[in-house]
């Protein structure tokens, strides 16, 4: 604990409101719970898929995305994931909801998106009691003042810590 880890993505928190209904509609969870070992594993891989467009990635660029899925950072994902048609159709609609809900972007295209916002490095810390995550800022930043959405504490019911958001704008 206390050591500084770099991440990739961390601007996925930006869509945390969004996070647990695309779980249900892939089928990972029921009830706020994921149904098995196996699901979590995948979702991990699903969020990946969403920030990135990447359906594999070394495990060490996922630790973000295990701890929103409530995993142990150090267990390595054994699961694949084949993204079908309808499930990039499911993801590529979260974005385009996303960004309609937020009048500030809304000309912004799903590939802008990504890439402003999602693709953005970060600095995680674990604590005793929860993790912290530092986003990267940015000039555009600003316009988070305008954002929708909210993202400075992120707790999931299959989560063991919260995760504190700090992005500077």
């Amino acid at each position: 604990m206390g050591d500084k880890i770099s991440v990739q993505d961390a601007g996925i928190i930006i869509l945390t409101n969004f996070i647990p209904t695309l779980f249900e509609r892939l089928g990972l969870t029921s009830e706020g719970e994921f149904t098995n070992l196996q699901s979590r594993q995948r979702a991990v891989l699903y969020l990946q898929y969403l920030s990135r467009g990447m359906q594999e990635s070394e495990d060490n660029l996922l630790i973000l995305y295990k701890i929103l899925c409530g995993l142990d950072v150090r267990l390595p994902i054994t699961e694949k994931v084949m993204i079908t048609m309808s499930e990039r159709n499911l993801i590529e609609k979260l974005i385009d909801g996303a960004i309609a809900y937020w009048p500030s972007i809304a000309d912004s295209t799903f590939s802008r998106f990504r890439a402003n916002w999602l693709m953005r490095d970060g600095q995680l810390k674990e604590t005793a009691t929860y993790w912290e995550l530092t986003v990267e800022k940015k000039p555009y930043d600003i316009l988070l003042s305008r954002s929708p959405y909210a993202f400075s504490a992120v707790k999931y019911p299959w989560m063991h810590k919260v995760l504190e958001v700090y992005w500077p704008y």
